[in-house]
């Protein structure tokens, strides 16, 4: 009787691993599925523009560098706007992709101490299809003082009178 049973569940054992194999190979896997596309850091410089709060000091002549969880498609990359907040103008920039490495880099230095505002739209997608799950928007404001872009003259003082 025990020569039956072990037959017997070693064919139940064998009927399920099959079974299981074909559903995998007639449904799909879920390891063919693509990678989630999602920023794992934001960089100016050295300073971090992925935290809690809006960063400051962002120096006036550098680029920002995005680095995402699988790589980034190309093609979609005019889903990244730079916004300047005073005057709600498009900050033009050259974006350029590396692989999971996004590089945006103004084609000017930034204004002084201005917040601009730094969106990465639902529509940017990885190489897999994968688009962003919602909007990332990011804020940071520049070293130095406000001034006006194409200003004729600006005295800052800063905490002396010297100049």
């Amino acid at each position: 009787m025990h020569m039956k049973n072990r037959k017997l569940i070693s064919s139940l054992l064998l009927v399920i691993g099959i079974l299981g194999t074909m559903s995998c190979l007639l449904v799909g896997c879920d390891d063919d599925e693509p990678a989630a596309l999602n920023l794992a850091s934001l960089t100016a410089g050295t300073i971090d523009l992925n935290g809690a709060t809006s960063a400051t000091g962002v120096p006036v002549e550098t680029n920002i560098v995005a680095e995402f969880s699988t790589e980034v498609d190309p093609a979609t990359t005019n889903a990244i706007t730079l916004t300047r907040q005073f005057d709600g103008a498009a900050y033009p920039a050259t974006i350029t992709v590396n692989g999971k490495t996004v590089t945006i880099d103004p084609n000017t230095d930034f204004s002084t101490g201005t917040l601009f505002i730094l969106n990465f739209g639902a529509g940017l997608k990885s190489k897999g299809g994968k688009a962003l799950t919602e909007a990332i928007e990011r804020n940071f404001t520049t070293e130095g003082t406000f001034a006006v872009p194409g200003a004729i003259a600006h005295w800052t003082f800063e905490d002396n009178a010297d100049d």
